[in-house]
């Protein structure tokens, strides 16, 4: 399209309407003058539709991807008029889930957008400015390329305005027209393949990613349940040691109960012993009393000797389980401290559990903040993608104008070869004065056509 640009300003030159009137017969001069000046009009024009938007592009620079185009440009609109929110709710009516028709939505918004972008970039190689830059892989020999092929219509063109075969230039110009024309539509075929290539490319990246931090919550989340269950289950042992650590209360209780009695029973054998003691010193009064009785009192003596080393037997096992009943107590006394220790150790395990579950609880509620904030920014990644859609309604919008401007510059592209073409005619003599051509009547209608859009 830059081709045709540069062609079509270089053959409508003051220049070369100037070549033109001089090479005419004077009969024909007045008629390629009217045409002349009729084509650098409507080429006026067309350069006054088209500053506006050359200079908004050169101002942008060149856009990155479809979204990044949209918010260069400053779009305003108004969510009553986005077009995605009309489809969610039809796709609702029908019965429709929100998910598929928001994906239907994405597919639809990304083909208007680049379809827009090829339309911009259309009508700007037209009006002879390239917004886009240069691929990195262009070699040199494509630039050569572009090159000859932009030469060549303009050398044509200028071999036509020195004179000719008309005819035969006339149809070597529509061919180099038509090839050009076709060229161009396939290098903005390419363009848009790429640009669509690349819109998917980075739809699936989003996609894949959302689906990762979805994949994570839902991984944080079973975490966060086990850690429940665990701590469920560490509850349920503490009550199980609690209930047996009452238990032993209750037994060591019993124990201390049984010591109480055995004491009572110690000076029960106790008061014994010293009634026994209080016998034996009466015993020996009477034996000095009746040491001069010896011979009668022997037997007695003999008797009472057993009865005392009895006495001394039942003494000493009164004495050797008073002992015994003293190491029981100190065993018994040994493990009420034993287990007075325990149950101290295990009252500041519990302590320490309950600071954990408190721990646990506080750190429970910090993932329970940072699930409300991934859901936040959930939210507002749906916010954003209706942001998308609303700006997608207002690219139909534009699509619909730039597709009136790419009009309007073909039907000038028309009109200009169709004014090259009476040029060289009159150039030649080929038509006489006061003959009306069948291009005139075309060209009015051309030009009605154009005050219309």
């Amino acid at each position: 399209m830059a081709a045709s640009t540069a062609a079509g300003p270089a053959a409508g030159s003051p220049a070369a309407l100037s070549r033109a009137s001089s090479a005419a017969p004077p009969a024909t001069h007045s008629r390629a003058s009217s045409v002349g000046t009729r084509h650098m009009a409507r080429h006026t024009r067309a350069e006054t539709l088209v500053a506006a938007l050359k200079a908004r592009a050169l101002e942008l620079g060149p856009p990155r991807s479809s979204v990044q185009t949209l918010n260069r440009l400053g779009v305003t609109y108004t969510p009553s008029h986005a077009r995605g929110t009309w489809i969610c709710r039809g796709n609702e009516a029908r019965g429709l889930p929100w998910s598929l028709s928001l994906s239907n939505w994405k597919k639809d918004a990304q083909t208007a957008a680049l379809r827009c972008i090829d339309k911009f970039e259309i009508g700007l190689r037209i009006a002879g400015c390239d917004l886009f830059e240069p691929q990195p892989t262009e070699s040199a020999a494509d630039g050569e390329a572009t090159a000859d092929t932009e030469r060549e219509p303009s050398a044509a063109l200028a071999s036509a305005g020195r004179g000719g075969k008309g005819k035969e230039r006339e149809v070597s110009l529509g061919e180099e027209w038509d090839s050009m024309e076709a060229g161009i539509i396939d290098v903005l075929r390419a363009k848009r393949r790429k640009v669509w290539t690349e819109a998917q490319q980075e739809m699936a990246t989003e996609i894949s990613g959302m689906q990762a931090q979805y994949a994570d919550i839902l991984a944080d989340r079973e975490r966060i349940l086990a850690r429940l269950a665990t701590m469920e289950e560490q509850e349920a042992v503490m009550q199980g040691k609690m209930a047996a650590m009452e238990d032993l209360q209750h037994s060591v209780e019993a124990h201390l109960t049984q010591m109480a009695a055995a004491n009572e029973k110690i000076d029960a054998l106790g008061a014994e012993i010293e009634s026994s003691r209080a016998l034996l010193a009466d015993k020996d009064r009477q034996v000095q009393a009746l040491r001069s009785d010896i011979a009668i009192s022997r037997a007695l003596l003999v008797e009472k000797d057993r009865q005392l080393q009895d006495m001394a037997t039942e003494l000493q096992c009164s004495r050797a389980l008073h002992e015994d009943k003293d190491c029981q107590l100190a065993a018994l006394k040994a493990d009420v401290d034993k287990w007075q220790t325990a149950h101290a150790t295990i009252q500041a395990q519990l302590q320490s559990s309950q600071t954990q579950l408190t721990d646990k609880d506080r750190r429970l509620e910090e993932l329970q903040a940072q699930l409300a904030r991934q859901q936040e920014m959930l939210a507002a990644a749906n916010a954003a993608q209706a942001d998308l859609q609303e700006q997608n309604a207002y690219l139909t919008q534009m699509t619909n104008n730039q597709e009136k401007v790419i009009m309007h510059i073909r039907n000038e592209g028309r009109l200009i070869k169709l004014g090259l073409r009476k040029e060289l005619a009159a150039a030649e003599g080929l038509f006489p004065d006061g003959v009306r051509e069948e291009g005139d009547l075309v060209v009015e209608e051309e030009e009605g056509g154009e005050a219309d859009l």
